[in-house]
């Protein structure tokens, strides 16, 4: 004989019997190209080890965009903030901060598993605002921020990683700088380009002190600000690409619009060269910054995204020959040793292939391209800033510490502003410390870096042999 249940007794018994199976439901299927996909509070991220893409809660950096010269924090309103990955590239659009200075950027992450656990990736910011100097810039290097840190209340929240590190205070420019005009447009980009460096560089020649730049977001927006009123040539940078400069002159209270940068035909070059190290056994690594944006002082520039042996993400590797393609035309400067490696570039003039090299590139071709490099291992910090994060101090008089280097005879010590200045030097130092005298004014909440360089005796002369590493020694003031 055939029972029939009542209606709602036979939807009870259909939704008991599914109960388990939709219970063990992942998230669905989505398409990486189209975020539509995805509910509007999840993202479409691909999963190790398997062919489709699936939902899932995104993985963000949050922080505050604040003014370094206040003592609380205050927040700056419309400064513009992008993540880069390894190649310092923006992994994400550019965003633009509120009120009260905060922002939130998405940063896609491959997920290890079908629960959605991140799989862990470094990511630096990079922001700007008017009246501000950007940052990075001068002293003040990108810490890098790892997502495997980003906490996870709920299947429904973001991963969200903040703190220490997210937070980005801005230097502002001197008053007499304030309310220059800004450089804005686009660049033609692919899904391929690892990001596009785009420098404003005023027309007196190379090396000039005046330039501006920003990163292009993944859109191809760049903006750039406080653009001192002269005439400019505004050059795009990725590797592999060469981009047909635009000409420009900026007005004092007339903002630039719609400059584009178009991709030129032109072929990329290659840079074919070697490392020696001189003392240790290290190994180290070779990026090319523009070389007008280059601070002869602090030995650094504005590194273009992907000009680097080994591959961006790599860890240091370099004991011998190397290479670097894709070079588009431009003038760079070839820095050895330049991250916190163990080595820097050997400053003894007593050697050869010690000085920094430059070399030129038009139309695929290197011009004078450098014999080789010889790196050194570094002398080596031991307070304050000896780790890759500005160090806290609590004095306006730091005592700069520092290990024996060896054949060394003395040393000299430096110390250097926020806006790469040097405003103290105390040569002749025979031990391995030196306390600061309060020679110039220090000021609480302001970021400073110190450097030493070792000398070694010969033939009555002093020759540098050594120096601390470029991207250490870097400390704020913190008063009680």
């Amino acid at each position: 004989m055939t029972t029939t249940l009542p209606r709602a007794l036979a939807l009870t018994a259909v939704a008991l019997f599914a109960a388990p199976f939709l219970t063990g439901c992942g998230p669905k299927e989505c398409k990486l190209d189209d975020p539509s996909t995805c509910d509007s509070n999840q993202t479409c991220e691909a999963v190790t080890g398997q062919e489709k893409p699936l939902c899932f809660a995104p993985v963000e950096v949050r922080g505050k965009v604040f003014d370094l010269s206040t003592d609380n924090k205050a927040p700056i309103q419309g400064a513009q903030v992008t993540a880069l990955d390894e190649n310092g590239a923006p992994v994400s659009s550019v965003v633009t901060t509120p009120a009260d200075g905060t922002f939130s950027i998405r940063v896609p992450s491959t997920r290890s598993d079908s629960k959605g656990t991140p799989v862990a990736r470094t990511v630096t910011l990079r922001a700007a605002a008017q009246d501000f100097a950007p940052f990075p810039s001068g002293i003040r290097t990108a810490v890098p921020l790892d997502t495997s840190s980003a906490t996870h209340s709920s299947d429904s929240d973001p991963y969200v990683l903040s703190g220490l590190g997210t937070d980005v205070g801005l230097s502002p420019v001197p008053a007499g700088a304030r309310g220059q005009p800004k450089i804005s447009g686009t660049v033609e980009m692919d899904a391929t380009q690892k990001g596009v460096l785009v420098v404003a560089e005023e027309q007196i020649g190379i090396g000039s002190p005046s330039f501006a730049s920003a990163v292009a977001d993944n859109s191809g927006k760049f903006t750039i600000f406080n653009v001192s009123p002269a005439s400019y040539t505004v050059r795009g940078f990725s590797r592999g690409v060469n981009y047909t400069p635009v000409n420009v002159t900026v007005s004092a209270g007339t903002d630039i619009t719609d400059v584009n940068l178009m991709k030129a035909a032109t072929p990329t070059a290659t840079l074919s060269s070697k490392v020696q190290v001189v003392a240790g056994s290290g190994v180290t690594s070779i990026v090319l910054a523009v070389r007008s944006t280059f601070n002869n002082t602090l030995a650094r520039g504005e590194v273009v995204p992907g000009l680097r042996a080994p591959e961006p993400g790599i860890a240091p590797n370099v004991s011998g020959n190397f290479s670097i393609t894709g070079i588009p035309d431009g003038d760079y400067a070839v820095l050895a040793g330049f991250e916190n490696d163990g080595e820097v570039r050997d400053p003894d003039p007593g050697i050869s292939g010690t000085t920094i090299q430059f070399i030129s590139v038009q139309n695929g071709s290197v011009t004078n391209p450098p014999d080789g490099f010889k790196v050194t291992d570094a002398v080596v910090i031991g307070a304050p800033g000896s780790g890759s994060t500005p160090e806290e101090v609590p004095t306006l008089t730091p005592t700069f510490i520092w290990q024996a280097y060896p054949s060394a005879a003395s040393y000299t010590v430096e110390l250097i502003n926020s806006l790469g200045q040097i405003i103290w030097t105390k040569p002749g130092i025979t031990g391995t410390q030196v306390a600061y005298d309060g020679t110039a004014a220090l000021v609480d909440g302001q970021l400073y870096q110190w450097r030493a360089t070792a000398f070694r005796s010969s033939g009555g002369q002093l020759l540098p042999t050594s120096l601390t590493e470029d991207l250490k020694g870097v400390f704020v003031i913190n008063l009680p």
